[in-house]
This record gives C-alpha cells, sequence and structure tokens, in this order.
C-alpha cells in the first residue's frame, strides 16, 4: 500500500513539474503573440504591413526588438503620421519597452493610464501632437526614464509633483503646453537634469528655490509664463548653465550680483519682465556671452563700461528700459556685435566714436533718447548695416556724406533730430533703402536729383 501511495505521489510531482516546464516554454511564445496582437490592432501600421505574412512585427517600421523577439523599442519615423486615438495601442501588452519614440504622428485623445506600466522605459518622447488632457500623476513610477518629452501638445493642468521621483532624468521637455499652477518645489529632485525646458505654457507662482539643486543644468527655459517673485539667489549655484531664458515673465526685483557666478553662460535672456534698479557690474565677467537681453524691464542707472568684457556678444538688446548716462566709451570692444538695440531710454552725451569700430553691426537703433551732437563720419566704416535708426534724439549738424557708403541700409531714419544742411547728395548710393526717414530736422537745400 505504501508503495502504491509513493508511486502515486511521484506521478503527481512529475505532472506539475511537466506542467511548470510547458509554461514556461510557452510563455515567451504567448507574450510575443500578444505583444504581436497590440501592434496589429493599434491601426499605427498600414495594411500594406500588416496583411504581409512574410512580415514577422519585428520587421515592422519603427518596430525593434531584442534578441529574444520580444518588442522593446517604437520608434516610429518624424512624419510617420499614425493619427488616431494614442489609447488604441494597448501599451500593458508591451512590458519591454524601453524606447518609445512616437513625436510628430498626429495623436490625439490623453496620455492612456496604462503608459504607468512600460517601468523599463529610459526614453519616451510624445512631442508634436495633439494630445490632451493631464499628465498622469502615475508617471513616477517610471523611475528608469532619462528622456521624457511632451512639447507642443495640449496637456493642461498641473506639473504633478511626483514627477519629482524621475531621479534619472537628464532631459525633461514640457514647452509648448497649456499647464497650469506652480512649478513644483519637488523639480529639485531631478539633480541629474541637463536640459529643463517648461516655456510657452501658463505656469504661475514664483521660480522654486530648490531650483538651485540642479546643478548639472546647461539649458534652463522658463520663458513665456506667468511666474512673478524675484529672480532666486539659488539660481546662481547653476555654473554649468550656458543657456538661460525667464523672458515674458512678470518677474520683480533686482537682477541678482551673483549671477557673475554663471562664467558659462552664452546665452541671458531677461526680456518683457519688471526687473528694476541697475545692470549689475559684475555682469561683464560672463565673457562667453553671445545674447545678452534685457529690454523691455524697468532698468535704471547707466550702462556699466564692464559691458566691453563681453567680447563674444554678438546680440545685445538693452532697450526700453529707463537707462541713463552715456553710451560707454568700451562698447567699442564688442566688435563680433551684429545686433545693437539701446532706443527707448534715458541716454545722453554723444554718439562715441569707438561705435565706429563695430565693422559687423547689421542693426543699430539709438532711437528715443537725448543723445545730443552730430553723426559721426566714421560711420562710414559700418558698411554691414541694414537698419540704422536715431530717430528722435537731439542730433544736431549736417548729414555725413559718409553715410553714402553704407550700401546694404534698407531703413535709414534720422527723423526728429535737429540736423541741418543739405541732403547729401551720396544718399543716392544707398541703393537697398526700402526706408528713409528725414523728417522734422532743419534740412536745407534742394532734393538731390539721385
Amino acid at each position: 500500500m505504501m508503495s502504491i501511495i509513493c508511486n502515486m505521489s511521484l506521478v503527481v510531482l512529475i505532472v506539475i513539474a511537466f506542467s511548470y516546464y510547458n509554461s514556461i516554454l510557452a510563455t515567451p511564445a504567448a507574450s510575443k503573440q500578444s505583444e504581436a496582437s497590440a501592434l496589429l490592432y493599434s491601426g499605427w501600421w498600414s495594411p500594406s504591413v500588416t496583411d504581409n505574412t512574410t512580415l514577422p512585427h519585428c520587421a515592422w517600421p519603427g518596430v525593434l526588438c531584442d534578441a529574444s523577439g520580444s518588442v522593446n523599442g517604437i520608434r516610429l519615423p518624424h512624419g510617420y503620421q499614425i493619427g488616431g486615438n494614442f489609447s488604441n495601442m494597448n501599451l500593458s501588452l508591451l512590458p519591454r519597452l524601453t524606447s518609445l519614440n512616437l513625436s510628430s504622428n498626429g495623436l490625439a485623445g490623453k496620455i492612456p493610464l496604462q503608459i504607468c506600466t512600460l517601468s523599463r522605459l529610459t526614453y519616451l518622447d510624445l512631442s508634436f501632437n495633439s494630445l490632451i488632457g493631464k499628465l498622469p500623476p502615475c508617471v513616477q513610477n517610471l523611475t528608469r526614464l532619462q528622456d521624457l518629452r511632451i512639447s507642443y501638445n495640449h496637456i493642461n493642468g498641473s506639473i504633478p509633483p511626483e514627477l519629482g521621483n524621475l531621479e534619472r532624468l537628464t532631459n525633461l521637455d514640457l514647452k509648448d503646453n497649456s499647464l497650469t499652477g506652480p512649478i513644483p518645489s519637488s523639480i529639485g529632485n531631478l539633480t541629474s537634469l541637463t536640459y529643463l525646458y517648461l516655456q510657452q505654457n501658463k505656469l504661475s507662482g514664483s521660480i522654486p528655490l530648490e531650483i538651485g539643486n540642479l546643478t548639472s543644468l546647461t539649458d534652463l527655459y522658463l520663458q513665456k509664463n506667468q511666474l512673478s517673485g524675484s529672480i532666486p539667489l539659488q539660481m546662481c549655484t547653476l555654473s554649468r548653465l550656458t543657456h538661460l531664458d525667464l523672458s515674458f515673465n512678470s518677474l520683480t526685483g533686482e537682477l541678482p550680483p551673483c549671477i557673475q557666478n554663471l562664467t558659462r553662460l552664452q546665452v541671458l535672456r531677461i526680456s518683457y519682465n519688471h526687473i528694476n534698479g541697475s545692470i549689475p557690474p559684475k555682469l561683464g565677467n560672463l565673457e562667453r556671452l553671445t545674447n545678452l537681453d534685457l529690454k523691455n524691464n524697468s532698468l535704471t542707472g547707466p550702462i556699466p563700461s564692464s559691458i566691453g568684457n563681453l567680447t563674444s556678444l554678438a546680440y545685445l538688446y538693452l532697450q526700453r528700459n529707463k537707462l541713463s548716462g552715456s553710451i560707454p566709451l568700451e562698447i567699442g570692444n564688442l566688435t563680433s556685435l551684429t545686433d545693437l538695440y539701446l532706443q527707448k531710454n534715458q541716454l545722453s552725451g554723444s554718439i562715441p566714436l569707438q561705435m565706429c569700430t563695430l565693422s559687423r553691426l547689421t542693426h543699430l537703433d539709438l532711437s528715443f533718447n537725448s543723445l545730443t551732437s552730430e553723426l559721426p563720419p566714421c560711420i562710414q566704416n559700418l558698411t554691414r548695416l541694414q537698419v540704422l535708426r536715431i530717430s528722435y534724439n537731439h542730433i544736431n549738424g549736417s548729414i555725413p556724406p559718409e553715410l553714402g557708403n553704407l550700401e546694404r541700409l534698407t531703413n535709414l531714419d534720422l527723423k526728429n533730430n535737429s540736423l541741418t544742411g543739405p541732403i547729401p547728395s551720396s544718399i543716392g548710393n544707398l541703393t537697398s533703402l526700402a526706408y528713409l526717414y528725414l523728417q522734422r530736422n532743419k534740412l536745407s537745400g534742394s532734393i538731390p536729383l539721385k
């Protein structure tokens, strides 16, 4: 009897082991079949692909599979235009996905919650689509994510604080959506971030102090939101920053002098805010700057002479402030400048001769100030000038005949000054001119025949 029981037990064990072994063998095949079904029923691929029975799903356009034949990536070409609702794809059947790139494909609808089951994802790009709804907080589950791009959609609601759990992120791009509310302080947890793009949303509140934790940042774009409060001093710790754009917000207070610490900055834009106080002389330490844009604020005081240290500058925009004093002679050091905009300030004194060394200038606007004295004849050296505006000042003397050397000019605006004497015949050399404004001066003589 004992022998029979033992034999029966052995048979049961063998059956169980055999069943388990079969289930192990069957699982990959079943998994691959479910992956293939998910791809097929998504409707993302055309019948010319899906009806081709000789073409395995791993060979479909944009489908990547690992060595075992499991789908681990979908990278559809830009403009493949799969269209339809994002939720048509059953993402829960693709658990091995590490990369999902669906940018520029005409996708609509909400981001499906199933996406939060893809715990192996390192790369997710849903940008340039027509997605709506909110960012699901469960995105915090995607703890392996390094790159998250959902820009150029219609995502609304707030940035979920849970996003701060994605501590491996190096790139977070949510620009050009309809996000509202504050930037969560948990953003400071993302200490691996190199690129942070939150511009062109409707974000409000102050810039969180925790932004100072992001010491790996090179690019920080917060422009075109509704941010208020002052520029936090903690931002001065971001010593790797090369691009900083805070323009088109409602920021107040002064420019912090500690901004001098950001010595790698190439682009600094803080235009269209309510920044007051003076331009810190220490801004002259940012010698790698190529673009400095502080226009449309309430800055007062002089343009510091240290501006002349910024010898890499190509673009300098200081217009529409309340800057006073004379144009510093050191402006002549900025020999890489192509655009110089100083209009609509309270600048006085003469146009410095040193400005004539800026041979790369294409755009020069000094209008709406209180500049005096004569137009320097050496302005003829600025042979690349296309736009020259010095209207609404107190410039006197005659129009220098040498102005006729600026043959690339398309716009010459000297109106509302105290210019005297004749219009020089050399004006006829300016054959590219589309706009010539000389009104409201004291010009005399005949109109030149040329």
